[in-house]
């Protein structure tokens, strides 16, 4: 949690700081920093999003992606505190959050597979369309994935420190997709590129079948503090179940899908 003092300023430099194309095409997007132990995307990813809730007069940030021009999908954990305010920036557009839906079956914890929300935000993406829901086949036991994220990093910045540093906010890492069961994806760091404190909701992402890359499931939440951690498994809820696709279905009409 930081201070809501610096959030309109660093919201304003966010227009020009996740530059990058359209789509879902992630190659060529990420260069040289952290996720932890992972890089920092130069280009951003513009339709992974910085979900910034205030609460009393203070922030809290998870990240979120685009899931249709008007609906960010992200953890429902990062809403359980009381809050006034959701705003959601990505490149060239910060949207307020005009609406909060959680999984119904969620409990509250970290360790639901449910932990997913859907926000609404007050107007249409622009000048990129959404990261689709991939649905055209499920990870290989084995395969490189990639997860995005906006939060801590292992020097301890936040996504807008790293913004007022004039460092690149969004982070990115490769991963192994190690299984899925229970309701549960589960990736495996590989040169210590574990999920941090803020990369909540953020995407997990592998090629579909038409070989964009789609969605198969979201960060449900990063480990105490921000350390490279080689061989560490995280979990992951799975939006390919039917039990997401069909709450994801039913709030998000125009869901993209490959």
């Amino acid at each position: 949690m930081r201070s809501l003092r610096p959030l309109v300023g660093a919201m304003v430099v966010l227009l020009s700081a996740c530059g990058g194309g359209g789509g879902s095409d992630i190659s060529g997007a990420c260069s040289v920093l952290k996720i932890a132990g992972g890089e920092s995307c130069t280009d951003g990813q513009p339709n992974v999003a910085y979900i910034l809730t205030e609460k009393a007069g203070r922030i809290g940030n998870c990240t979120g992606a685009y899931v249709s021009l008007t609906s960010v999908l992200t953890a429902a954990h990062c809403f359980l505190d009381p809050y006034t305010k959701v705003n959601v920036a990505s490149n060239g557009n910060i949207r307020t959050g005009v609406s909060v839906t959680i999984h119904p079956l969620y409990d509250g914890s970290v360790e639901s597979p449910f932990d997913i929300a859907i926000v609404k935000v007050d107007a249409p993406l622009a000048n990129q369309g959404p990261l689709p829901i991939m649905l055209s086949r499920e990870p290989q036991q084995g395969e490189d994935v990639f997860v995005f994220g906006y939060g801590t990093d292992e020097t301890g910045e936040v996504g807008i420190e790293r913004i007022q540093s004039g460092a690149a906010p969004l982070k990115a890492a490769s991963n192994l997709y190690a299984g899925f069961s229970d309701g549960t994806e589960t990736i495996v760091s590989i040169g210590g590129g574990s999920p941090c404190p803020g990369d909540s909701g953020g995407p997990v992402v592998a090629r579909g079948t038409d070989g964009r890359y789609g969605i198969f499931g979201i960060t449900r939440a990063g480990p105490n503090g921000c350390v490279s951690s080689v061989g560490r498994a995280v979990a992951l809820s799975s939006t390919q179940t039917n039990g997401a696709i069909n709450f994801l279905s039913a709030l998000v009409p125009d869901l993209a899908v490959n």
